[in-house]
């Protein structure tokens, strides 16, 4: 069984649904429509209209799209001119017109459009019109949330044919356009669009409006839409991949989301429900500026197009940290009381930094305080011979923390939380920003602001901060010290092929590493790759208490899924056939005595240790 909750981009996701629900409603509605229009669009984009499918299986990441697809910035082309004059591409297909039907709480039932260059004569515009007639139609015969089929009683429309068509043919329907037109998104001034993704069927990914889905009835975690392919599923081959195999596992995994959904925030009931709607949360509260966007969907976008972290230093001039949106905790403002113990629980650390349990920063903050949460607790336990407490710096490896280094400036908080040590993080990957390779840089404070400056310009005097560095390559391929400590956040081994590399080397190394991940079964998974790449194995994954308190969507299952919900750490091979782990460590292999010289053995070594002399100088 394969799950990629948690690990592919939500923009890819989000755009899979759109694509899947407008495939659907072009096979429904091909033959009422008119065939002109149709056809037009086919002509225009005959991959785009009716592909069988948007991606393949093994996708996780926007960039793995880029050879298929180009982001383009709207603002760099006005009036069809790229920035600078120049003409505009060739292969851009411009959308001329874009039907969207919503609920007025933001959910969208589906869409429809028309490709640029389809003239715009009365007849064109009509057919708009009824276009919009069959769209609305098929929005309540099938919403793309999946709900039940469900019928309005009033409707808003914008455009005025289409709203003037509409109040005429509506009412056969028992349903009731707006006497005023559509100003806006919604006639409500809370509209926020969102961003939930209907389900799909493991086996077949058939979505919840084509078929009805249900779980399983053992496990109660993966979702079929038929007993066909539940019996597909439960004895695929190799036997490892299947159901049956997994089942009672996941029945376990099950058991777990309680404990997950365990945390002290007024928010946490609605922020750890199965039907959480990330983006109103976020919207509601304003949160769709600085890393935040890193959390929405809608404003992630203008992120992966730039490419670059939000503190971008131009020119090597210093930049402060962006702003966090209306619940901004100030990271450069010292804490009141100096912190007595570690801090163990979300509750005992907003309690130190006089955060109000309403403020849901922890979602941002659950990288830095994870690797608190490593170094002053699991590193102790699991490798007491260390010392790590005692050590005055710390060189860190993270590994594939491409989504992590967006928020570089919020690992300020180590430095808050462990005033004694110079941290020294290297940041490692292939989905890393390539502008940002061999970077180097230091986040320190200047007067009351918590800034980040080059290397060059510090010259290393008189900056006590933490010490940043940036290689964009494999891990495998990375020519640096060796660290004291490696990290890595959601891991997810069994997705990227790279791992198979960077965990020999990892075993090579024989440093303590320390990973994430999003679920149990992700945890599972990850132990199997292990095990295939280098022989050892990982330790029972624990449950991490600053994991992210945000669910994440799955669409084809039921199971509980978190940013850094569980950590485990690397169990490395033994040299030794029957090795004896000692706190998650190996022993070195004891040396053994040679065995006795034979008489023969002797004479070789009497007669190769005569050779090696320096022959006898002849005088003249």
């Amino acid at each position: 069984m394969e799950f990629i909750s948690g690990y592919r981009d939500p923009m890819v996701e989000y755009s899979e649904l759109l694509f899947s629900w407008y495939q659907r409603y072009l096979i429904d509605c091909l033959g009422q429509m008119d065939r002109n229009v149709t056809n037009r669009q086919q002509s225009r984009n005959p991959e785009l209209q009716n592909a069988d499918h948007f991606y393949s299986e093994d996708v996780v990441r926007l960039s793995d799209l880029e050879k298929y697809v180009s982001l383009v910035d709207l603002d760099a082309l006005p009036n069809g001119k790229v920035g600078g004059g120049a003409r505009e591409p060739d292969d851009l297909c411009r959308i001329q017109y874009l039907l969207v039907v919503a609920e007025d709480a933001g959910t969208v039932m589906g869409i429809d459009f028309l490709m640029a260059g389809s003239g715009d004569s009365q007849r064109e515009r009509l057919m708009t019109a009824v276009r919009a007639y069959y769209l609305l139609c098929q929005c309540m015969a099938r919403p793309m949330d999946g709900g039940p089929a469900r019928r309005p009683m009033c409707v808003a429309v914008s455009e005025p044919l289409e709203r003037c068509l509409l109040r005429k043919l509506l009412p056969f329907l028992g349903v009731h356009v707006h006497k005023q037109p559509l100003r806006d998104w919604s006639t409500e001034a809370s509209f926020v669009f969102s961003a939930k993704r209907a389900q799909n069927c493991h086996v077949c990914k058939k979505r919840s409006f084509e078929a009805t889905l249900l779980p399983c009835d053992k496990c109660g975690a993966v979702l079929y839409c038929s007993k066909t392919c539940k019996k597909f599923d439960w004895k695929k081959c190799p036997s490892d991949i299947s159901h049956e195999y997994w089942c009672e596992k996941m029945t376990q995994f099950m058991q777990s989301e309680d404990a997950l959904a365990d945390l002290p925030f007024c928010f946490s009931k609605e922020v750890t429900s199965r039907s959480f709607d990330n983006e109103k949360f976020l919207s509601a509260r304003g949160l769709t500026r600085g890393y935040w966007t890193v959390e929405s969907v809608h404003h992630y976008t203008s992120c992966l197009q730039q490419r670059k972290p939000a503190w971008d230093m131009d020119g090597g001039r210093e930049r402060s940290e962006p702003l966090l949106g209306d619940t901004e905790i100030l990271l450069k403002q010292t804490p009141k009381e100096k912190r007595k113990n570690s801090l163990v629980t979300w509750k005992e650390y907003y309690d130190w930094r006089g955060l109000n349990l309403d403020n849901p920063v922890a979602a941002l903050l659950t990288y830095p305080l994870t690797i608190y949460h490593i170094i002053s607790a699991m590193v102790p336990q699991h490798f007491p011979e260390l010392n790590i407490l005692k050590k005055q710096s710390l060189r860190i490896h993270i590994i594939e923390a491409g989504r992590e280094y967006t928020c570089i400036m919020l690992f300020w908080e180590l430095a808050v939380l462990m005033p004694n040590v110079v941290f020294e993080l290297v940041f490692v990957g292939t989905d890393l920003p390539a502008e940002e390779d061999e970077r180097s840089f230091i986040i320190h404070k200047k007067e009351s602001e918590v800034v980040c400056s080059d290397d060059t310009l510090t010259n290393g005097k008189g900056v006590r901060g933490i010490h940043v560095k940036v290689h964009v390559r494999p891990y495998h391929n990375l020519q640096a010290a060796k660290p004291d400590l490696v990290i890595g956040f959601n891991s997810g081994f069994g997705l990227n092929d790279a791992w198979l590399s960077t965990l020999p080397r990892l075993q090579a190394l024989r440093v303590p590493a320390y990973f994430s991940d999003c679920s149990q079964y992700s945890c599972d998974v990850d132990g199997q790759v292990v095990a295939t790449a280098t022989g050892g194995t990982v330790s029972p994954p624990v449950l991490n208490p600053f994991r992210s308190p945000l669910r994440i969507a799955a669409t084809d299952n039921c199971m509980p899924w978190y940013n850094n919900a569980f950590l485990f750490y690397l169990i490395y091979k033994s040299a030794q056939c029957n090795p004896k782990k000692r706190n998650g460590q190996v022993p070195s292999e004891p040396a053994q005595a040679p065995p006795p010289e034979t008489a023969s053995d002797a004479q070789a070594r009497r007669k190769k240790k005569q050779n090696g002399r320096n022959p006898p100088r002849k005088h003249k």
